[in-house]
């Protein structure tokens, strides 16, 4: 069960997302943006892109693979799309992610980690478009 103090310690710990330097700078500044601030964004994407996907998805489930699938970043850094990712970056970032949820309980662990799987396997309508809104910014 989720108390309200393990919720909030929750929130205060994924303030952190704002301190993940990315490397990539949103369109027309001249800064790098944060990871939750591109979080964010690509949220935004998907809700107003849904209409354009190539098959039918569940919109609640892809914001929230959006929404959980860079928390790992926390623990392992941002890596960048381009770049080759790593066994060991994957397997921190899912120790990362389950580490946050397992503050607030079990359950929600037990019902979030499988979307990031998912996200990262890319095999179902919802993750493959997920993870193209998710490159979306940096093609812009």
């Amino acid at each position: 069960m989720e108390t309200i103090e393990k919720i909030l310690d929750f929130i205060v710990e994924i303030e952190k997302l704002k301190t993940v330097q990315r490397k990539s700078k949103p369109v027309g500044l001249d800064r790098y943006e944060n990871s939750a601030e591109h979080s964010w964004h690509v949220c935004l994407i998907a809700l107003m892109l849904k209409n354009h996907a190539n098959e039918k998805i569940n919109i609640d489930r892809v914001i929230k693979m959006l929404l959980i699938h860079d928390l790992g970043e926390i623990d392992a850094g941002d890596v960048i799309i381009y770049e080759s990712e790593t066994r060991e970056i994957k397997e921190k970032e899912a120790a990362g992610i389950k580490r946050l949820l397992k503050m607030v309980s079990d359950e929600l662990c037990d019902e979030y980690l499988p979307l990031w799987y998912e996200f990262e396997a890319g095999k179902t309508a919802d993750s493959r478009f997920a993870r193209a809104i998710d490159r979306v910014p940096s093609l812009l």
